[in-house]
């Protein structure tokens, strides 16, 4: 029976390897994006500089939460 484990464990590593960049790249396009989007929204609202800073650390656990679940 560990004969026959070890090639379906190999098969299922192999399709999460292949998909992890592909996340990678959607998870560095959204935190971007939304990192260009609150600066702007924050600058054409006139808004002070310190508040974008909070903004952004709240972001960053979002988005690892994010591509938890999109992982």
């Amino acid at each position: 029976h560990k004969a026959t484990l070890q090639p379906q464990n190999k098969t299922t590593s192999i399709p999460p390897k292949s998909h992890h960049p592909f996340h990678y790249s959607i998870l560095i396009m959204t935190c971007l994006s939304s990192l260009l989007f609150t600066h702007l929204f924050l600058y054409f609202n006139s808004l002070s500089p310190s508040l974008f800073f909070p903004s952004t650390s709240l972001l960053c656990p979002l988005f690892s939460i994010y591509y938890l679940v999109l992982y």
